[in-house]
Parts: structure tokens; C-alpha cells; sequence
């Protein structure tokens, strides 16, 4: 056996998640902990199992990093999904065959994912907030509806994290109750948002009762301007979340057609494949050189050719 027959399963059939995890840098415990790479003066961070494919994550809550063991060494190595393979087969010499790997027997994991406590305290809008909404032409009634508001403090747990600053700007997105997210856009890549809940599916208490299609993206800005162009579409917490079995057939009961539409990245072809072969959702996406994501496409050719682009879609699909 050579390295290009190297799958996630075979390692996982001779190393655990959690060696992985501990080998690169991180132990698994099963109580919230401080983030060793950054500051992080109150736990924010937990393992869980997911209970979807059952695989041990990571999620720091204050949006810095949110994976299984593989993503984890992506992250800290700063490496592709290929080259995150290569280093744990390494690592572990998996393929010297002068070299026997037992797997180590560990505990089975098993973490209820905990909703974090936000409180935020909103702010008026300010040139600067227009500015940057502007950008996609986002109608004010869009902006009421999806209940989107710039915000001056944040407090995660009871303690404040955040205090606004007009170079870097945070906004909620409220979905009722104490369910929010927000929104750090000009965050470096990973810590852009942070969220009370990962179950919420953003956008879904705007959908009509019955559709003849629906879009499942992977923002709720996306979410939004596919909103202004009568298009119902959700999107869950994070890129790397698929919909869950029991919600599928909900929506696949409401609406005649239903379509991924994420970006056309490692971890978005990834999530849109898994849908593709647990639902038969069919995969949409933007290729190169055009922009990643729908709001990209908006800001980067304007509202004539955005209808030409879904026209072309409705024309190949339905």
C-alpha cells in the first residue's frame, strides 16, 4: 500500500481520534477548556461527538476553530486535507511495514455539545454599517426581517469579550430567545463568528409552508440576497454542517426541488457531496474565476447578471 490509497478511514482504523488530537498539540478532555494557542482568560473550548457520522470535534466558541482531528492538524500545520493525511500517516508510521501500529485503546468520548451564553447590547447604525451592507444592495426590509443589527458589547459566559470598535465592527444575527450569531467580518478567517447554538438552521422561520425549490447555502447573507430574489433559502451555523436526516424529510416533504449551493472549497465540495449521497440533494456552485458564493457574484457583476445567473440554473434544472 502506497500514500495515494490513504483514506480518513484506514488511519482511523489504527490510530484513534484522540491520539491524533493529543499528538498534535491538543489533549482531549471532557470539560470546557482555556484555548492554549491564543489567549483565552475563560474556558471556551469543548470536545463533543457529533451525531451525525459519531466523529470527536473540537469547538471553540468564540468561532477560532470548530473540527474533527483531521481539520485540527489542517489548522495547526497550515496544510491542505492531502497533506493533513500525510502527516498523521507519518506520524504514526503507518505505512512502515517494519513498524506495528496497535491502536491504543481510549475512552469513547462522549460530550453533549452546550449551547455558550450570549448576551449582546445593540448599537445605532452607523455610515460605516451602511457601508458595508451596501455592498450587496440589501434592501432595509431584508435587514428587518433577517433581524440583523450592528451591536456596541458582547458578553460570552457573563464576561464582557467585546467592545465595539469602528475597525472592527460586530453584528447579530437574532433567531429569537437567547439564539444569536455574530458577525466579525473583517476577523481573520476562523474567528469571524460565534455563536449561542449549532443547531439553529438560519433562515428557516422565513420559509414559506410549501416551495417548488429550495437552497441550502452555507451564510446567512447568501441566505438573504437569495431571499430578494423570491428564492427561499437556509444555511446551517457553520460550512462544515450538513442538515440532519429528520429535517431533510421535514423539507423534502414542503418543497418539490432542493439544492446545496456552497462554495466551491475543500470543506463546502465536501459538505455538498455528503448531502449528495445521504439526501440526492443536487450540488450547485460558482467555478473559477468567478466569485466563490452568491453575495460575491452579486457584488462583483451587479443585479442584471445575477437574474441572467439563476435564469441560466432554473433553464439547466427545472
Amino acid at each position: 500500500m502506497d500514500f495515494t490509497d490513504v483514506t480518513r478511514d484506514f488511519i482511523l482504523e489504527h490510530v484513534s481520534e484522540e491520539e491524533i488530537f493529543e499528538y498534535f498539540g491538543l489533549s482531549v478532555v471532557t470539560y470546557k477548556f482555556r484555548n492554549p494557542y491564543r489567549i483565552d482568560r475563560n474556558p471556551t473550548c469543548q470536545f463533543y461527538r457529533n451525531r451525525i457520522d459519531d466523529r470527536l470535534r473540537m469547538r471553540d466558541w468564540t468561532g477560532w476553530f470548530h473540527g474533527d482531528c483531521f481539520d485540527w492538524v489542517m489548522n495547526r500545520r497550515e496544510v491542505n486535507y492531502n497533506d493533513a493525511l500525510h502527516l498523521v500517516v507519518n506520524a504514526f508510521s503507518l505505512l512502515n511495514e517494519t513498524v506495528t501500529v496497535h491502536r491504543i485503546p481510549t475512552p469513547n468520548v462522549l460530550i453533549e455539545a452546550k449551547t455558550a451564553e450570549i448576551k449582546v447590547k445593540r448599537r445605532g447604525w452607523l455610515d460605516l454599517d451602511r457601508d458595508f451592507w451596501g455592498r450587496w444592495d440589501f434592501k432595509r426590509e431584508t435587514i428587518k426581517l433577517f433581524q440583523v443589527r450592528p451591536i456596541s458589547h458582547i458578553w460570552l459566559n457573563d464576561q464582557q469579550i467585546y467592545i465595539h470598535q469602528a475597525d472592527n465592527p460586530a453584528y447579530v444575527y437574532w433567531f429569537g430567545g437567547l439564539d444569536y450569531k455574530i458577525y466579525f467580518p473583517y476577523a481573520d478567517k476562523g474567528r469571524k463568528f460565534l455563536h449561542s447554538n449549532p443547531n439553529i438552521l438560519q433562515g428557516y422561520d422565513v420559509l414559506p409552508i410549501t416551495g417548488k425549490i429550495l437552497i441550502i447555502t452555507k451564510s446567512y447573507k447568501d441566505v438573504m440576497k437569495l431571499f430578494e430574489y423570491g428564492i427561499p433559502a437556509i444555511a446551517p451555523m457553520s460550512e462544515s454542517q450538513i442538515i440532519k436526516p429528520e429535517m431533510f424529510m421535514h423539507l423534502n416533504i414542503r418543497f418539490d426541488r432542493i439544492f446545496s449551493f456552497y462554495d466551491y472549497d475543500y470543506i463546502g465540495v465536501r459538505s455538498m457531496q455528503k448531502m449528495k449521497k445521504l439526501y440526492g440533494i443536487t450540488p450547485l456552485y460558482l467555478k473559477p474565476p468567478m466569485p466563490k458564493d452568491f453575495t460575491d457574484f452579486y457584488e462583483s457583476y451587479g443585479d442584471d447578471e445575477t437574474k441572467l445567473l439563476i435564469e441560466t440554473v432554473k433553464n439547466n434544472y427545472l
